[in-house]
């Protein structure tokens, strides 16, 4: 026979089996280990990228908060694998000199990142090096750099977020130095339309996502409290029960089907519970369909 006591034998395995994985700080260290020894063995500019952004992910992530002495190690033989690369194209070099940059930035060493931001970026305006340079400039409180890196990057960019992100960056800086009506008017009037109208789509879509969370999040843990009382409402039934039997084997196993029965009902209550409801369509929209669309109207009627 099943039983809740079961479930709590195997409790202790699963969190011994969960002990057992990796920590996602663990794998981001397996994953510059990695990205390090393959710089290593490549002058590609690639793989010199790709050992710079997993540091830049550890440092993000606070993996190095503790441990500076570790950062440097690791930033120093970033550095190194950045310098040394065989450029394939004109188009490497600006995000090479960006990545070093970043290098810099995150041991603290800022007037060297701004540099190697401003070199990237006279290259070639990117996401990377205008993102990063618009803060710095914000911190000198350079309105006027501000202003002309925005201009000049947003047009590069091609993909709606990275427009969104660059945008709320430009307008981070100029709310600390212009009136808060002001910090869109270095775009044209179209683009500063549409940021405002697709933030604020994404913020609403982001509260309903939250919600939508946190009801799910509020109905699993009253579902497990019900699967919980209703395993153990069967369990103390399926124990009367076999009490009663008396030893009788055919008695006994009676009461296993019928304990089993029982509990697959508490699992199958809650995954109803669990499972979404289809949506309903409204009537009136049913008819409008049916009005519009001849085929539905006869499907109706079939």
């Amino acid at each position: 026979m099943r039983s809740v006591g079961v479930l709590l034998v195997a409790l202790p395995v699963l969190a011994s089996l969960a002990a057992c994985s990796l920590s996602p700080q663990t794998k981001r260290a397996q994953s510059i280990y990695d990205a390090r020894e393959r710089a290593s063995r490549s002058f590609s500019a690639s793989e010199s990228i790709e050992l710079a952004m997993a540091i830049h992910l550890a440092y993000e992530a606070g993996d190095y908060n503790s441990n500076y002495a570790q950062l440097s190690s690791d930033v120093l033989s970033a550095q190194y694998a950045l310098e040394r690369v065989t450029i394939d194209g004109a188009a490497e070099t600006p995000v090479v000199l960006a990545w070093r940059g970043v290098m810099y930035e995150d041991t603290g060493r800022l007037t060297e990142a701004r540099e190697e931001y401003r070199k990237s970026f006279e290259l070639q305006p990117t996401f990377l090096a205008g993102s990063k340079l618009v803060p710095i400039y914000g911190t000198f409180h350079d309105k006027e750099s501000v202003i002309n890196t925005c201009k000049r990057a947003y047009p590069t960019l091609t993909t709606v977020d990275k427009q969104l992100a660059f945008i709320e960056v430009c307008t981070k800086e100029l709310a600390t130095m212009v009136p808060k009506d002001q910090t869109l008017a270095w775009l044209d009037p179209q683009a500063a339309a549409w940021y405002q109208r697709e933030a604020d789509r994404r913020e609403k879509a982001m509260l309903a996502e939250q919600e939508a969370r946190r009801q799910r999040k509020e109905r699993a843990e009253k579902v497990a409290v019900y699967v919980q009382r209703c395993s153990s409402s069967c369990h103390d039934k399926g124990v009367t029960c076999q009490e009663a039997c008396n030893g009788d084997p055919s008695c006994n196993e009676r009461c296993e089907t019928t304990y089993n029965a029982c509990v697959d009902g508490c699992e199958a209550a809650a995954q109803k519970a669990l499972t979404p409801a289809p949506t309903k369509v409204p009537v009136r929209r049913l008819e409008e369909e049916r009005r519009t669309d001849p085929s539905a109207h006869a499907a109706s009627k079939a």
